[in-house]
């Protein structure tokens, strides 16, 4: 698989932050999309990608079998294939997240970004999880 375009990557870390963060919400129409891109929060670098922009990562995802299109609603709406890259559980894919839409980090830092989505016991449980992902 070709790596990830910067905004692939952010395309695919928001859809699979908000997929844990904010179930209800969830898929998410274009218009959403764009603006978890945006986030001004829990981002780094911050980035101003337009519709445009998402749409051609969203149309890359597609081709990478990374993300599918969810037709049942008068809006097309969007869901990550994530499991794909790493596991099924809520801790592979929230570390998946927080790296994809803030780069490298601590094992510390990955387990406060990743409080929302997942539990850790301790940073130790973390490095262990990060020492066997890699």
């Amino acid at each position: 698989m070709t790596p990830l375009t910067e905004a692939e990557a952010r395309v695919l870390g928001s859809l699979v932050e908000k997929s844990l963060t904010v179930p209800d919400q969830y898929p998410l129409s274009l218009n959403a999309l764009v603006a978890a891109c945006n986030q001004k929060t829990s981002r780094e670098p911050v980035m101003e990608l337009s519709p445009e922009q998402v749409t051609d990562a969203v149309a890359s995802l597609f081709e990478k079998g990374l993300a599918v299109q969810q037709d049942g609603s008068r809006v097309a709406k969007y869901v990550h294939a994530a499991e794909k890259l790493t596991g099924p559980t809520s801790k592979d894919l929230a570390v998946l997240a927080v790296l994809l839409l803030r780069g490298p980090q601590t094992a510390a830092e990955v387990r406060v970004r990743t409080e929302r989505m997942c539990e850790w016991k301790d940073t130790a449980e973390v490095e262990a999880f990060l020492e066997d992902w890699a």
